[in-house]
């Protein structure tokens, strides 16, 4: 068989490339793609902060990580008060403006190392790691503050509730430390609205 030409050759490369140069950039898309469906697995869609699963695995990372190092870490849930209210004499579209607004100043107040999510409905969770006592308590106030100012720019009559927990000892599991938080988030909504119930764990006897 009589070698190719030259002009043949160069075909043959130009094409081999081309096919290449195609499934190269059609793999890049795909990964790109797979990425953006992981984060949306991920995401809450309405505030854009974590859900209940990605709260999940990131705060079981950090409690493992306060295991190891002997830090303290503060849990807390949060819950919005007047929703139902608003969603049924303004709409849920108004309810809606109330939870993004919410998660607007979770996201900066906060800072880039917590855990913020929203776990659905009105509530919200966070994981504060390294954070004591005291650097909670001066978050938590602030965040009332100006969750409170920011639904009263929109004319919303929202408020926010909050149970939370700073453990000096590491819990056993994330769900332990948000059985004891939800207790006291319970008990700041029975107390009335607007209010935090924060204590320190283990308690002192």
């Amino acid at each position: 068989m009589p070698p190719l030409s030259p002009a043949v050759q160069f075909w043959n490369l130009s094409t081999d490339l081309g096919v290449f140069a195609t499934m190269a950039a059609l793999l890049a898309s795909l990964k790109v793609r797979l990425a953006l469906e992981s984060e949306r697995a991920l995401t809450d869609p309405l505030t854009g902060l974590k859900n209940r699963r990605a709260f999940q695995e990131a705060a079981g990372a950090e409690i493992e990580r306060a295991r190891r190092h002997g830090r303290p870490l503060t849990v807390a849930l949060l819950d919005l008060d007047g929703l139902k209210q608003v969603n049924d004499t303004l709409g849920h579209e108004a309810g809606d403006k109330a939870l993004v607004g919410v998660g607007d100043v979770l996201r900066r107040r906060l800072r880039v190392v917590d855990v913020v999510a929203r776990l659905g409905g009105d509530e919200f969770a966070l994981l504060l790691p390294e954070t004591a006592a005291s650097e909670a308590d001066t978050i938590f106030c602030d965040l009332l503050r100006q969750v409170a100012s920011r639904m009263q720019e929109r004319g919303l009559p929202v408020g926010l509730s909050l149970g939370a927990v700073t453990f000096t000892s590491v819990p056993r599991s994330l769900d332990d430390a948000l059985g004891e938080a939800d207790a006291l988030l319970y008990e700041a909504k029975r107390a009335g609205k607007g209010r935090v119930r924060h204590e320190i764990w283990p308690r002192s006897s």
